[in-house]
């Protein structure tokens, strides 16, 4: 049981160490997440950090859009795209764009009171873009 992955948040690659409780064996073993709320904000911290991979994965996305608590018609307003490709976004279907990307991790950065300096963050993400660039036309 330990760690715990942690699928109900929507994302296949999160692992608890601690932060639940675990009652019960086998069948009837229930996990109990003990500042659920805390956890999201972590997980969409992490996940919007300039550091971060680049082309967030399909549930990536939809776990901080919904953490936003926006539709997908109105991220899509904010952002200048059309609805459908908000949507093919979260299917899979179709990869989200650089600039879109670094808006919705700016969106979702301040949303939830980190201090966002705007011209900072999208020189380091654009530094790091043009690096992975580089290292693919090489390979």
């Amino acid at each position: 049981m330990y760690p715990y992955h942690f699928a109900e948040c929507g994302l296949p690659n999160v692992r608890l160490h601690n932060g639940f409780k675990s009652i019960g064996e086998g069948d009837q073993q229930t996990v109990t997440i003990t500042e659920p709320s805390n956890l999201h904000r972590a997980i969409g911290y992490r996940l919007t950090s300039a550091s971060y991979h680049f082309g967030l994965t399909a549930p990536e996305i939809k776990f901080l859009r919904t953490e936003l608590g926006l539709t997908p018609e109105q991220l899509a307003n904010l952002i200048g795209v059309h609805e459908w490709c908000v949507n093919e976004w979260e299917a899979g279907k179709k990869d989200i764009l650089h600039p879109e990307e670094a808006l919705l991790r700016i969106l979702y950065r301040e949303k939830f009171g980190c201090k966002v300096r705007v011209m900072e963050y999208l020189t380091e993400f654009s530094q790091r873009f043009r690096k992975l660039d580089i290292l693919q036309t090489q390979a």
